[in-house]
């Protein structure tokens, strides 16, 4: 055992020199002993390498046992006795064996030469362990004479890094399906982790925002807003939802975010998640919604929407003032309560089939609210959804009181001139400028003796050609006519002469 504490004594002050590893207090505190003290006792080595939490082999340069610790038991299932003496090739991967052996074999012809690497080594269950290693060639050092290989097992710490990875791989592919983004933010606003599948919608990218302050990207003002919601979520743990618009490479986007609280493994410190969704299609669609349903409550025409029942669900400004009604007495009211009993049946049900084919257009008599009636001229037209299924109807109405007016107004007066046309003993033919024959009186075909097959032929050109015909000067004729065309304020009184 005296040579056992000497080669302890000598191994154990180049462990506790390794930076790389994370010691215990009862090991530095060992060690610190053991550089004072060069005659240690045996029992206090035996301690220490019974209780490390690594496991120490030496070996011979063609990797031989020399020595196991006592705690490989703990670790790997094996005695000292199943290994001492061993080859340590044995025990190893056949896929890691090859260049295991090679790392010792390249090692043990360099003093003092040292290397880290992880191999999968044989339980005593038949299982495999994976393990961390660092091996250090002290075969000239009188007091070892062999490899010091320093082992932890670290096979838990690795499938926990793996399952780490694979959740973060599956959030990923998560955030990926669902086009969200998710931000990691501590209680002072810094940004400490970003999924994203598109970093194109991030003000800047992902490894530039990690570690700054949300105020320092946004700005003061909305990072101070941003700030205040993430210490509320963190301090009464209720989620925040908020809208807001930020400017990235490809302009200005609008995003809907969720704020919630991420408790830490010791349910003490906490973190906030931001779940942010690009909603900029539907914040467009909502302005260009809310432009139109300004325009059709401002344009002068009498607009209302209905539901495939015929139900009312919208009217504009314009009809309220021209019916009499107010918006809330039309609103799920039957469309019907505008119409006159006057209109046909017929009429009536053939305008929801016609606008479901493409549309509907006519006349039809409406009544206000205080029972007035008056002429419309309606249009109507379907609203669809997305999946092309009507969902709406409609209908854009004027009322045509005046027009009737005109037009009653317009056949009294024609018939005035007709009636004058026919009594009078001249002979008047109306020609506008394209040469079309606008009217004539009886006393003009008589006049001109126009024959019959003429007139029923309805032939301007015809007409028009037979009546020059008849004239000793034609080009005179149509010379002057076309001057009164170039002078429309003046009047002409000419003598024609016939043939």
């Amino acid at each position: 055992m005296n040579h056992i504490a000497r080669i302890w004594s000598r191994t154990i002050d180049w462990i506790l020199s390794m930076r790389s590893r994370a010691l215990s207090p009862f090991q530095r505190s060992a060690g610190a002993l053991n550089t004072s003290d060069q005659s240690p006792k045996t029992e206090f080595y035996q301690t220490l390498i019974e209780n490390a939490t690594d496991f120490i082999t030496i070996l011979d340069k063609y990797g031989t046992v020399l020595y196991e610790s006592p705690s490989v038991m703990r670790f790997l299932g094996h005695s000292e006795a199943d290994l001492v003496g061993k080859n340590i090739f044995e025990f190893l991967h056949p896929e890691e064996t090859e260049g295991i052996r090679k790392l010792l074999s390249e090692g043990t012809q360099i003093p003092n030469f040292t290397v880290d690497f992880e191999c999968r080594f044989l339980r005593g269950d038949g299982s495999w362990r994976l393990l961390e290693v660092t091996a250090k060639n002290l075969l000239s050092d009188q007091s070892v004479r062999g490899v010091v290989v320093n082992s932890r097992d670290i096979t838990d710490r690795r499938r926990a890094e793996d399952e780490l990875r694979n959740s973060e791989v599956r959030l990923r592919s998560l955030i990926r399906s669902t086009d969200e983004i998710v931000f990691e933010f501590d209680e002072d606003g810094v940004y400490l982790n970003i999924w994203t599948d598109d970093e194109s919608l991030l003000a800047l990218p992902r490894e530039q925002l990690l570690g700054k302050k949300i105020r320092e990207v946004l700005g003061e003002g909305p990072g101070r807003a941003f700030l205040n919601l993430i210490r509320n979520v963190l301090k009464t743990g209720h989620p925040e939802s908020i809208e807001y618009p930020l400017d990235v490479v490809g302009g200005r986007r609008w995003f809907s975010g969720h704020f919630s609280a991420i408790p830490g493994p010791d349910s003490t410190r906490k973190t906030v998640r931001l779940q942010a969704r690009d909603v900029t299609s539907r914040k467009l669609e909502e302005e260009v919604r809310q432009r139109l349903a300004y325009a059709l409550r401002s344009i002068n025409e009498c607009v209302s929407i209905t539901d495939m029942q015929d139900q009312v669900l919208f009217v504009n400004e314009a009809f309220t003032k021209t019916y009499g009604f107010r918006e809330n007495e039309l609103i799920g009211r039957h469309i019907g309560i505008v119409r006159s009993a006057k209109n046909s049946p017929g009429l009536t049900r053939q305008i929801l089939p016609a606008t479901i084919q493409g549309g509907w257009e006519g006349e039809l008599i409406n009544r206000r609210k205080d029972g007035t009636e008056f002429p419309i001229h309606l249009s109507t037209n379907i609203i669809r959804d997305e999946a092309g299924t009507p969902v709406a109807l409609i209908g854009v109405s004027t009322d045509i009181t005046a027009r009737r007016q005109a037009e009653m107004d317009l056949r009294h007066t024609l018939s005035l001139l007709t009636g004058t046309l026919e009594s009078t003993a001249d002979g008047i033919l109306v020609v506008d400028r394209n040469g079309q024959v606008s009217s004539y009186n009886e006393k003009f075909l008589e006049l001109w003796r126009i024959p019959e097959e003429i007139k029923d032929s309805g032939d301007d050109s015809r007409l028009l050609t037979y009546v020059v015909g008849q004239l000793k000067d034609p080009e005179g004729f149509q010379a002057r006519v076309s001057e009164l065309y170039a002078h429309p304020d003046e009047e002409g009184h000419d003598v024609l002469e016939f043939k």
